[in-house]
């Protein structure tokens, strides 16, 4: 399966439910799987807090994704770039994934 995202796609799914997202580390090279999500619902019944808008202005222009680690039980980030797979509750949504800007 082959299907391009952008990042604000990305986003979307990511606010309305939680993701598995496999995708390479850039320092290590590493292949990385997440169970994740930016919900604010569920992140409140982990956490409580997100991210302030000012880190999404950065984080934008790097291509980074800041989401929430529902088994780490905390805020982590990638690069869309590195993305391999995504997974919607374990279904796939793309692997061999390609992102527009």
């Amino acid at each position: 399966m082959h299907e391009e995202f952008n990042r604000s796609h990305l986003l979307e799914l990511l606010g309305s439910g939680n993701l598995t997202v496999k995708f390479t580390k850039i320092s290590t090279g590493e292949l990385r799987t997440m169970y994740c999500t930016r919900n604010p619902d569920t992140i409140a019944k982990h956490e409580g807090s997100v991210p302030s808008s000012s880190f999404e202005e950065r984080d934008a222009t790097n291509g980074i994704v800041r989401v929430f680690d529902l088994e780490a039980k905390g805020w982590r980030s990638f690069n869309v770039s590195t993305i391999q797979e995504l997974y919607v509750d374990t279904k796939p949504v793309a692997n061999s994934v390609v992102f527009s800007e």
